[in-house]
Order: structure tokens, then C-alpha cells, then sequence
């Protein structure tokens, strides 16, 4: 990555990558062999599903919409045999963008994280990427960003997409933050709270 000037959006930026450099585990004991997909009560704004194996959840405020889920997989390059079960945004526009978080199922992954995401993850040139390998999953960290006009708007604006991608048992799950405007990073501490909860919510079900 080309040498970046320190700006207060960009170390909150870095900051958020960081808190993406670790993967829970949970386990849930599935009533009846069964789980709902979205989990109320006890589990308030919480998606949890055996079927896909992972669990998610976000504070009030952001709701899921999956009628985006083809859109976002078209957005970010996933072939057909890659599965996005959610996608969470906030219920108003933040600086004009519609950031969003997503995650995204391919369950048929046999080779090992890096040759996954050189070949599955559409990475910038200036892309800052981190592979981090454990015992029982590995994990990639992503973080890139681009210049985009928010609506109605001429000027540009740095927009930053921070991503996660878990491989474990055959699986990989890439969970994605996108759209996030500096501007709304180094004003909107609320926002910043509410990603970082998101991206650090999500862990592998195991039952």
C-alpha cells in the first residue's frame, strides 16, 4: 500500500481492520435438531442459523434488507456457488452512503485461505491484508478503500470496505463491512461502535 497521510479517518479506519483480526466460536444447542433463522428474545437482533453454521448480530438502528443479497454479491465479485444468507444496514443513510455489513457462505473451498483469496476476493493494488493462521480456522484481514461522490453530491469522499474471511472445515465465510465514509468515521462515534460490535459479533456455530 502506497504511503497514506495519518489522518484521523484513517487510523480510525486501521483501528476498525484491527478489531476484524479475530474469529468466536459459539456453541448453541439447536432445539429439535432445528434453529430459526433469525433469532428474537433472549437473542434480540441476533441472525443465528445452523444451516449455514455462523451467528450475527447488530444493535438498534440497522435492520437486515435481503433483497440486496444478489446485488451485494454481484458488487463483490462472488461466483455462483457462494451464498450470502444477510445483509445488515443502518435504516438511514450515513453522509450520503448506505454502509452496510454482509456475510457470505462458499462451502466448498479446498484450498488453503491464501490461494482462496487470490482467486475469490477482489483485491486493489493498494489492498492491506493480514493472514493470520491458527489452529481449526484461518483467517484473512482486508483493508481497502476508494474515492467516491456520495448522492447529490460532486465532491469525493475516501470510502473504506473492511472484510474478514474465516476458513474452517472445507468453509469460508467472508464478512464484509462496505461503504463507510471517513467523514462519518471521525464524527459518528456511535457508527464506529455500531461496525465494530457488528464485525466482531460474527462467530461459527457449532451445535
Amino acid at each position: 500500500m502506497p504511503s497514506e497521510k495519518l489522518t484521523e479517518g484513517w487510523i480510525l479506519a486501521l483501528k476498525l481492520y484491527g478489531s476484524t483480526k479475530t474469529v468466536g466460536f459459539s456453541d448453541y444447542k439447536f432445539i429439535n435438531g432445528s434453529s430459526p433463522s433469525l433469532a428474537l428474545g433472549r437473542e434480540r437482533n441476533t441472525f443465528l442459523s445452523r444451516e449455514f453454521g455462523f451467528k450475527v448480530s447488530w444493535p438498534n438502528g440497522w435492520m437486515i434488507d435481503n433483497k440486496l443479497n444478489e446485488f451485494y454479491k454481484r458488487q463483490f465479485g462472488f461466483g455462483d456457488k457462494v451464498i450470502m444468507p444477510i445483509v445488515i444496514i443502518p435504516q438511514s443513510l450515513l453522509g450520503g452512503f448506505r454502509p452496510s455489513v454482509t456475510v457470505a457462505m462458499d462451502d466448498s473451498v479446498s484450498v488453503d485461505v491464501k490461494s482462496y483469496i487470490e482467486k475469490n476476493i477482489n483485491l486493489s493494488r493498494d489492498a492491506l491484508v493480514e493472514i493470520i493462521k491458527t489452529i481449526g480456522v484461518d483467517l484473512v484481514s482486508i483493508l481497502q478503500f476508494h474515492y467516491l461522490s456520495p448522492y447529490g453530491a460532486p465532491s469525493e469522499e475516501r470510502i473504506f470496505q473492511v472484510q474478514k474471511v474465516a476458513l474452517t472445515n472445507n468453509k469460508a465465510y467472508i464478512v464484509t463491512a462496505s461503504q463507510i465514509p471517513e467523514s462519518e468515521l471521525k464524527t459518528n462515534k456511535r457508527f464506529r461502535d455500531d461496525l465494530e460490535k457488528i464485525m466482531t459479533s460474527f462467530s461459527i456455530v457449532r451445535s
